[in-house]
């Protein structure tokens, strides 16, 4: 079973590095909001510190406002920007750009799906309490 598992994980892995590659264009965002990032425009095209084979891609995300905002893996794939923190008071932007790593995203999607399953057998491994 697990290997099953595993094995609809790397094909889902690949579906996603292709589907990945393919995407080259960011959503349509309102005028006014959305936020110019001088310094992540800066590192498109640029090498990626993990992957150094792949070029960092431009991508439009969601500004995400509130005390704190950390992606889960963040240290393992520092280039996914799925997001962007947009401090603590809230802002009229609600769109940014960012350089991303499409390798980090496909990478972290795993991860990711690979921690929701260890907690998952951990949880039905353990005896029922009554």
């Amino acid at each position: 079973m697990i290997r099953s598992v595993v094995r609809a994980l790397l094909l889902s892995l690949g579906v996603l590095l292709v589907l990945c590659a393919a995407s080259g264009g960011t959503p349509l965002v309102r005028a006014g909001r959305f936020m110019p990032n001088e310094f992540e425009h800066g590192r498109i095209g640029t090498a990626c510190v993990r992957h150094p084979f792949v070029r960092l891609a431009a991508d439009t995300v969601p500004i995400v406002y509130g005390f704190a905002y950390t992606e889960p893996g963040m240290e393992f794939f520092p280039n996914t920007r799925r997001g962007w923190a947009g401090g603590c008071v809230s802002g009229e932007a609600r769109f940014t750009e960012v350089a991303f790593c499409c390798a980090c995203r496909v990478e972290q999607t795993g991860w990711l799906a690979l921690q929701t399953t260890r907690r998952l057998g951990e949880v039905l491994s353990q005896p029922l309490r009554r």
